[in-house]
């Protein structure tokens, strides 16, 4: 398949912005099959798109443009930037490099970008898929990866097979909140609900 990540701006009466990039819209291409799937705005109106690659390769994200369209290169340095979600328990690290897909994401009121989705790696939990998240700074650097450092990875509470949908975070407390479904391995289970400390 085809398919590259599309940012389109409209008017109120719904026709196409032609300040926004002279066009009214941008394509991007990071593979054979890119998909935008999430966005937002921050404080200074720059403009935050996330989603992710299926092929060559999964990868996740995120690119920011200014209010014309052009890509933000002050932005992880110029502008866009490929990611795997990242799990380290008490005694291990992962980099999840099978699949780190992204569903949705949050902008704090500080302009800071939370990510979730579903990611995997061969030697992690057999493989399995689990519900994934990360944080990045404003400017696109590294912030917060999943931990467990009160667990093996053996005994990890992160140990869940599934697919993180959808992401918020309270302004008030700090805690991260994710939101998709969970299976056994064979079928779907049901909802599921994981509340993180971002702690970085």
């Amino acid at each position: 398949s085809q398919g590259r990540i599309i940012v389109i701006r409209l008017n109120q009466d719904l026709s196409f912005d032609t300040s926004f990039f002279t066009v009214g819209y941008r394509k991007f291409s990071f593979g054979s099959d890119c998909q935008a799937r999430a966005i937002g705005l921050q404080s200074d109106g720059k403009i935050v798109v996330a989603g992710h690659r299926v092929a060559p390769g999964s990868i996740g994200i995120v690119l920011r443009l200014n209010t014309d369209g052009t890509l933000d290169t002050t932005f992880a340095g110029g502008g866009t930037k490929t990611f795997n979600y990242q799990v380290e328990t008490q005694n291990n690290s992962f980099v999840l490099t099978d699949i780190s897909e992204v569903y949705s994401m949050y902008i704090d009121m500080f302009d800071r970008i939370y990510l979730c989705g579903k990611g995997s790696t061969q030697n992690l939990w057999a493989g399995k898929n689990i519900p994934a998240l990360c944080a990045m700074l404003p400017n696109g650097a590294d912030w917060l990866i999943m931990r467990d450092t009160d667990h093996t990875t053996q005994n990890s509470i992160l140990n869940v097979g599934g697919t993180a949908y959808k992401i918020c975070y309270s302004e008030t407390t700090g805690m991260i909140y994710l939101a998709g479904y969970s299976v056994n391995g064979v079928a779907d289970v049901g909802l599921y609900l994981q509340r993180f400390d971002s702690v970085a």
